[in-house]
C-alpha cells in the first residue's frame, strides 16, 4: 500500500515541478483555487480545506501538514495560507501572523473582510459603501451564496 507521501511525490524522488499547497479555512476559497488549477498548465497545484480557524490553529495544521508529507518548502515547493479577517485579527496580530508564515516559508493572503466579498469585487463594482442585504443580494445572483453567520458556500458562478 501506498504511503500518504506517495500521493505527492515518490518517496526519494525530487520531480521538476514543485507543488504549490494552498490551504483554504473554508469550502469558498478551495473551490476557486479548485477551479484555477484547471486552468494553469505546468504548475502543480493542491488544494485543502484545514477545516479550523485562528492562526494557531492553522498554523499548527500546516506545521503538521509540512512533516508528515515531507514537503520541502525551502527549496522549491511552495504553500500560501488564504483565510479571512472576519474581524478575527487586529493589525497587530495580522502583522504577527504574516511573521509566523515568513519564518516559516509560508505565505499569507489574509482577504477582509471575508473571500467571498473579494470573489463579489471581481464582478461588481464597489467603489462606494453597500449594506449587507445588497452584498447578499448580489452574491446569490452572481455565485448562489447563502449567507449566514457561520459560513458561506458557493456554487460556480454563473451568467447574468
Amino acid at each position: 500500500m501506498a504511503s500518504r507521501t506517495d500521493r505527492y511525490r515518490a518517496s526519494g524522488t525530487r520531480n521538476k515541478t514543485p507543488i504549490i499547497f494552498v490551504m483554504g479555512d473554508g469550502t469558498s476559497e478551495c473551490r476557486y483555487f479548485d477551479d484555477l488549477k484547471s486552468m494553469e498548465r505546468g504548475k502543480r497545484i493542491r488544494t485543502f480545506d484545514l477545516g479550523v480557524s485562528g492562526k494557531d490553529k492553522i498554523l499548527s495544521k500546516c506545521r503538521n501538514f509540512v512533516k508528515e508529507e515531507r514537503i520541502d518548502l525551502k527549496h522549491g515547493d511552495e504553500m500560501a495560507i488564504v483565510t479571512d479577517n472576519d474581524g478575527k485579527y487586529t493589525p497587530e496580530e495580522a502583522e504577527e501572523f504574516g511573521l509566523e508564515c515568513d519564518g516559516l516559508h509560508i505565505q499569507l493572503y489574509l482577504s477582509n473582510p471575508s473571500f467571498e466579498v473579494w470573489l463579489l469585487m471581481h464582478f461588481q463594482d464597489f467603489s462606494k459603501p453597500c449594506s449587507q442585504e445588497e452584498l447578499e443580494s448580489f452574491g446569490k445572483k452572481v455565485f448562489e451564496i447563502t449567507w449566514n453567520t457561520i459560513e458561506c458556500e458557493q456554487s460556480a458562478p454563473r451568467n447574468l
